[in-house]
Order: structure tokens, then C-alpha cells, then sequence
């Protein structure tokens, strides 16, 4: 993807050069980068020539040629890049320039931000935190607090958050953005780029309004409620101005949940073991703050916007309470929208217990999205094994979708690169997602059913899964769950032991901790409470389709002899007992 970004920065570069002089002088004085003019003048003034140009000059695919000269790219690939300069470009500039996700006037740092051009020599997505306003250029470093990538400021950076430099705490309240004019800086709107998204209450699938059927249609993935929010992509933010002394407590953020690939009918994958897969292209992922629900209300302050909901902070900050006075101005979330290139799994071939097919989220099965966000993490890991890479530079996350038997998740592995780095689209090849598959069973699976591992990880540690940066996806991450995930994905027999030999300390635990009886029942471990009802312990993927299925479970029933029996699985045992004990 790299080279293809190249090739197309210098079939453009041509193209532009070959307008008409007169066109190419406005396409020079209209941007201020001298590139390629301004966005609005493309479809009306430079598109037909250019697309003209590209698709009949031969001067066109020379860049193929000299760029990739001395590369190991076989003649297929040649003929590739060649078809994408002469019709691919322009269609990808099109979806970039019609796109919402983008509020840039230049057409170049348009085209670089959606991944079709490199990104060198452009502003990156890092965003300020201002603890005053600036006045000049010079002073512009002195008075910011710390810059970071947008979809990490959307949480360091969100209004509540408390940021520590130089020994003082600042309290972050909202948004600012300045920009120079007649040699001084302003204040701009900073709130400029807004998306509508429709996102699912239930799944949390996302996609954006103008994809949706109509603005109140149910979720299509799970028949959910849904609702249509503003999606604010902030370009710069601002504490309170009113730094206090540090007091030695903790920086205070906000969570914001991994990664979110928009949903739409994506096309047959790549069948493989008992997944399928398939490899995307400049996709857009959305990274969410909604502060859990509730929105963030923001009023106009200052040339930029403040929120003044009180229980967004510990204590009230220097900012006028404006709530009290008027409503607020925009009401929405904040996020990033960052297009990059993605591998998408589908673990729909899996060997459960009454059939093959994909596993089921629901409140009935709490284990299934935890199953699968930490076998998430595992592929994650693996794959930066066999790309030698730090997992860090790779993105994980799920997909909502509607699998046959009820709502599941897909896989996706994201480059965490701006625009992608071609990780994706590698790993997506038939025999290296092979690879991927058996590595993740083959060399990640000894390691965590090391004894030592075993006797101090209850469910994800350091030396597995957790790690700082899946920091608030900890409470789902089970090294086990997703264990059983990597051999059924990869047509492994299921290694049922890795959760029975740990059976009768969860059941001891369970019961010692909850004042119950544990009483074994021919193979499985129980529980009995005062009134005898029976709650029988077994694997999780006994439970994946919503009913006992294995013999043992029918064994256990009939042993019991109890007047109510139920089923609950071992991870809820061993991870939320009140879940089984006192049931909904």
C-alpha cells in the first residue's frame, strides 16, 4: 500500500503538470500547500482532465516502473498498479472527496489523511491541549500541555480528564483551535468536522446515518433500538486555564472502547480451517467517546466550546456554569474516524457442540464476546510474532453481524499506522493466515498453559493478554476462553481439561465465598443452595448454543436428583459468581 500511495502521489504530480497552463496555475494558486488545489474545485474544474490524462497518457504508468525498479513485484503486480493509476485513482479520490469523514479544504492533505496519498510532509492527526490561549506563533509550544494522536486525545484529552506537567494538574473542559491571521493567532471553530453516526444501543454496531435504511430503522445486525448522535472530531482542546498544584494523585481519563469497524454487507471471504477471511482497503474505524451514553452537552466559550454538565468533573472547574443559563449549543460524542487497511475474520465454522456455525452473543451466553475479544488479543499477539513487529503497531477489535442462529462478532486486525502499513493485507494471504491460525495454537497456547502461568494468571496477566494499552478491556480478557477459541478456529480438537482440571477450585471457591454446598456430580462439579436447587458447572462451549448438550451434563442431571437444576459455565463461575448465583 506504501508503494501504491507513492506511485499515485507521482501520477498525479504528472497530471497536474500536464494541464493546460492556465489550469495548472489555478490549481498552483489555490491551495496552499501548491499541490493540487482546493478541494471544492475537483469535481468542477480538474477531475475530467485529469481522470483524461491518466487513463490515455503514457507518461502515466511510467511512475509504476521507476518506483518499484529493483523490487521483487512479479509482472502481475506491475499490471496491478498500473490499472489502479488509470482507473483505480480516480475512483478512490471520488470516495475521499464525497466522503464526511473529512473537513480539510486542501486537496492534497485530503487525499493523504484517506490513505491515498503518503502522508509525508502533511499535519499528522496529533491534537494540542492548550492550558492558555496562544497569542503568536512563538508562543504557540509554550502554551500547550501535551499533544497527542486524535483517537487518544478523545480520552486523555476528554472534558473531566486531569492531565499532570511540571508538577501542576490540569483540568480538562473542552475544545479550542487557533489558527494564524494578519500575523497573530485566533481562536477558529474547533468542533468543524462532524459526522452523524446511527449506533445500536444493544451490539454497538456502527455505521454512519446517510448508510442507515431511514433514521429510525431497527439495528440490522440484531433488531435493536438505535439512535442517531453527532460525531465530532475535535482539532484541539483546552483545560481550564487555571493549572492547580499537583496533590499526587493519578491522572484521570476517559475510557473509551477499542476500535470500531462500521458495518456494512462485505462481500464472501476467503474460506480457511473454520474461518473466513477477507482483506479491506482503506476502511474507516471509529474510535468512540460518548461518555457512556450520556453525550457530551458543550456551550460556546471563548471562541471555542466548554461542557459544564457537573458530574463530568470531580470538583467544578474555573469555567463559568452556563448550563444554568442557556441550552447547550451541540450536544454529540467525540472521536476519530481513521481510514486504514483491515483484515476481517469470521470465525463462522467453529465445532460446537450441535453444529458448525459461528458463536452467539447474547446476555444468556456472557462468555461468547469474552471468547472472542480475547482471542482477538491472541491473534493480535501472533501476529506481531510473525511479523516481528510490537503488537502495538496492530489494532484489534469486533465486529457486530448477523450470523445465522443469532447476532455474533467478526474479527478485524487493523494497521495501526496512519492509512495502513500493508500488515493487513499481508496476514490476509491464504498461507499466512494459516500460519496465523496455527501459531496462535502452536506457539502462544504452551506457553500459556505453562504450570507456573497457570497457578498465578486466573484469567489474563502481563505475561498473556493484558497489557496497557487493552487496559479497559481486562474485565473480558480470559487466556483460556480465548485458547478455546484458537483451536476451533484453526479445526483443533477442543482441550476441555484447560477449564475441568481447574473445575473443583472455582466450585470450592464459588461456594466457600457464597455459603454453598459443592457436591460433584459424576464428572462435573455443583453447587447446591439452601432450597436444593443444583447449579452444574460446565465447560463454556458446552453452553455456546444455549442448551446442556455434552452427555456429561445430562449425567450430572440425572445424579442430582434435585427438584431445579440449572447450567452455568465456568468462566461466569470463576469471573462474576453472583451472575449464577443470584441469577437474573
Amino acid at each position: 500500500p506504501i508503494i501504491e500511495r507513492v506511485i499515485a502521489a507521482e501520477a498525479l504530480r504528472r497530471a497536474f503538470l500536464a494541464l493546460d497552463p492556465p489550469l495548472a496555475e489555478q490549481a498552483i494558486s489555490a491551495s496552499t500547500h501548491g499541490d493540487f488545489g482546493e478541494t471544492g474545485l475537483w469535481k468542477t474544474t480538474f477531475r475530467k482532465p485529469i481522470a483524461q490524462w491518466l487513463a490515455n497518457a503514457a507518461d502515466a504508468v511510467a511512475p509504476t516502473r521507476e518506483i518499484t525498479h529493483h523490487t521483487e513485484l512479479e509482472n502481475d503486480d506491475l499490471d496491478r498498479l498500473d490499472a489502479f493509476v488509470r482507473t483505480g485513482l480516480i475512483e478512490r479520490i471520488d470516495r475521499a472527496v464525497d466522503s464526511g469523514h473529512f473537513d480539510i479544504p486542501e486537496l492534497s492533505e485530503l487525499l493523504a489523511n484517506a490513505g491515498v496519498l503518503p502522508m509525508f510532509g502533511f499535519p499528522t492527526r496529533a491534537r494540542p491541549l492548550y492550558m492558555e490561549a496562544p497569542q503568536s506563533r512563538r508562543s504557540h509550544d509554550k502554551s500547550v500541555v501535551s499533544t497527542r494522536p486524535l483517537d487518544m486525545a478523545v480520552a486523555s484529552f476528554a472534558p473531566g480528564a486531569e492531565v499532570t506537567k511540571n508538577k501542576a494538574t490540569h483540568v480538562c473542559v473542552g475544545f479550542a483551535a487557533y489558527r494564524p491571521f494578519r500575523g497573530k493567532l485566533t481562536a477558529v471553530d474547533p468542533l468543524q468536522q462532524r459526522l452523524e453516526i446511527q449506533q445500536c444501543t444493544a451490539c454497538n454496531g456502527v455505521l454512519p446515518t446517510a448508510d442507515a435504511p431511514s433514521r429510525d430503522a431497527p439495528c440490522s445486525i440484531c433488531g435493536g433500538d438505535t439512535r442517531n448522535i453527532d460525531l465530532f472530531q475535535p482539532s484541539g482542546f483546552r483545560t481550564d486555564f487555571q493549572p492547580r498544584d499537583y496533590d499526587d494523585t493519578a491522572e484521570i481519563g476517559s475510557p473509551v472502547d477499542r476500535p470500531v469497524l462500521a458495518w456494512q454487507q462485505e462481500p464472501d471471504g476467503t474460506r480457511i480451517r473454520a474461518v473466513s477471511a477477507r482483506s479491506l482497503q482503506a476502511r474507516e474505524l471509529y474510535t468512540i467517546n460518548d461518555r457512556d451514553g450520556d453525550l457530551y452537552a458543550m456551550h460556546r466559550h471563548e471562541g471555542g466550546y466548554v461542557v459544564t454538565t457537573p458530574d463530568v468533573y470531580d470538583d467544578w472547574p474555573a469555567i463559568p456554569r452556563l448550563a444554568d443559563v442557556r441550552d447547550p449549543d451541540l450536544t454529540g460524542a467525540i472521536g476519530a474516524v481513521r481510514p486504514t487497511d483491515v483484515l476481517l475474520i469470521e470465525p463462522g465454522w467453529l465445532a460446537l457442540p450441535a453444529s458448525k456455525g459461528a458463536l452467539t452473543v447474547s446476555r444468556a451466553r456472557p462468555f461468547s464476546e469474552a471468547a472472542l475479544w480475547s482471542y482477538a488479543e491472541i491473534l493480535r499477539i501472533a501476529a506481531a510474532d510473525l511479523l516481528s513487529v510490537d503488537p502495538r503497531e496492530l489494532d484489534v477489535g469486533l465486529q457486530p453481524y448477523a450470523a445465522p442462529h443469532g447476532p455474533s462478532r467478526r474479527i478485524f486486525i487493523a494497521d495501526r499506522l496512519e492509512n495502513g502499513a500493508g500488515y493487513a493485507r499481508h496476514l490476509g494471504r491464504p498461507a499466512m493466515l494459516e500460519r496465523l491460525l496455527d501459531h496462535a495454537v502452536d506457539v502462544l497456547g504452551p506457553g500459556f498453559m505453562r504450570t507456573e502461568h497457570r497457578e498465578r494468571c486466573e484469567a489474563s496477566c502481563p505475561d498473556c493478554l493484558a497489557s496497557y494499552d487493552n487496559r479497559f478491556l481486562h474485565s473480558r480478557l480470559d487466556w483460556r476462553l480465548g485458547l478455546d477459541l484458537a483451536e476451533l478456529a484453526a479445526g483443533r480438537d477442543l482441550d476441555e481439561r484447560r477449564w475441568l482440571d481447574d473445575a473443583p477450585g472455582i466450585a470450592a471457591s464459588v461456594a466457600a465465598g457464597f455459603e454453598l454446598e459443592h457436591v460433584v456430580l459424576d464428572e462435573l462439579q455443583a453447587l447446591r443452595d439452601s432450597d436444593g436447587t443444583i447449579t452444574i458447572l460446565g465447560h463454556p462451549i458446552w453452553l455456546a448454543d444455549g442448551q446442556p448438550r455434552d452427555p456429561r451434563q445430562l449425567a450430572a442431571e440425572r445424579a442430582s436428583r434435585a427438584p431445579v437444576i440449572r447450567h452455568a459455565d465456568l468462566h461466569s463461575a470463576l469471573r462474576f459468581p453472583q451472575r449464577i448465583v443470584v441469577p437474573d
